[in-house]
């Protein structure tokens, strides 16, 4: 467990120090707070997970300009 937990640790100090740190982003999705690397073409992701957040985010809109 130790081990796991080290390796983690150094995975994630690695990340934070490196050159991909600028493309942490924090899911868009209220309550959501998981982050994630956002690795798209232009770098516009907006949720950490577009099958669940992203899809919860535009089903919320859609209905909201449905309804006026």
């Amino acid at each position: 467990m130790r081990a796991a937990l080290a390796s983690t640790a150094r995975a994630a100090a690695e990340l934070l120090g490196g050159p991909q740190a600028a493309l942490i982003r924090e899911c868009e999705a209220d309550p959501c707070t998981r982050l994630y690397l956002d690795a798209s073409h232009r770098r516009t992701r907006r949720w950490c997970d577009m099958r669940g957040c992203g899809n919860r985010a535009k089903a919320a809109a859609f209905r909201a300009r449905q309804h006026g």
